[in-house]
């Protein structure tokens, strides 16, 4: 319970904490409905799931389970941000984090955000008012940083094999040597006789697609070497 000022301005009164059912009636929603925004289990209409997160945001509405977690100081909950959940490279790469955290008795709520700039952005909102213990993010697009920065001090964060430039102190990093990649897939070229290269290079607003054309370029000495922008290609 706790306690609010009444309008006379001097007298105080318990008020219990809002309830699921407080939050669907002012939204104008289900209990139902309000419970697929907050899990995130089913797609909910996004004008309607933005009117519920507004409302439990002013009543202050923190689940059941939640609410007890919390008193015990850990969720046992960590959100994992992946751009392509058919890549087979962020597929392993979710089994590996799901399989570590089951072993630690965690949870994880995957978020996949096909690439899409506003997808990952509502992501992290969804992830801000979930009461996270901590976060891997593993985006292949340009990250929505002023969200991503507006996250730390609220759990730790996990940048997986992806540079986020102005997050590197406030964050964990684990990432591949990606310079010493491109350099290896060179050198390999040369030594079977190839001497004029194409190269398609990922976005060029990634940190680890400029070191890959950096250690590749590095093995031929430039020369011989042309890049193309994916944008340029043809599939």
């Amino acid at each position: 319970m706790t306690r609010e000022q009444d309008e006379d301005g001097g007298r105080r009164r318990l008020r219990r904490p809002a309830s699921i059912k407080d939050v669907a009636a002012a939204a104008r929603v289900s209990p139902t409905t309000v419970s697929h925004v907050l899990s995130g289990n089913r797609p909910v209409a996004e004008e309607t799931a933005d009117r519920v997160r507004a409302v439990v945001s002013r009543l202050g509405y923190v689940p059941a389970s939640t609410a007890r977690n919390l008193q015990a100081g850990s969720t046992n909950v960590i959100g994992l941000l992946v751009p392509d959940i058919t890549n087979q490279f962020f597929a392993e790469l979710a089994k590996g984090v799901e399989d570590a955290a089951h072993d630690l008795g965690y949870g994880v709520i995957l978020c996949n955000t096909e690439f899409d700039p506003d997808r990952e952005d509502r992501y992290l909102e969804l992830l801000r008012g979930r009461f996270i213990d901590g976060m891997v993010y593993a985006s292949g697009s340009p990250p929505s940083h002023g969200r991503l920065a507006s996250l730390l001090g609220r759990f730790p964060i996990a940048l997986a094999d992806e540079v986020v430039p102005g997050l590197l102190e406030q964050t964990i990093l684990v990432t591949a040597d990606h310079r010493a990649g491109g350099r290896l897939i060179g050198q390999h070229l040369r030594e079977l006789g190839h001497r004029r290269v194409l190269a398609i290079s990922g976005p060029v607003d990634l940190v680890s697609s400029l070191e890959r054309i950096a250690g590749f370029r590095e093995a031929f000495g430039d020369a011989g070497v042309t890049e193309v922008p994916p944008s340029a290609c043809e599939y």
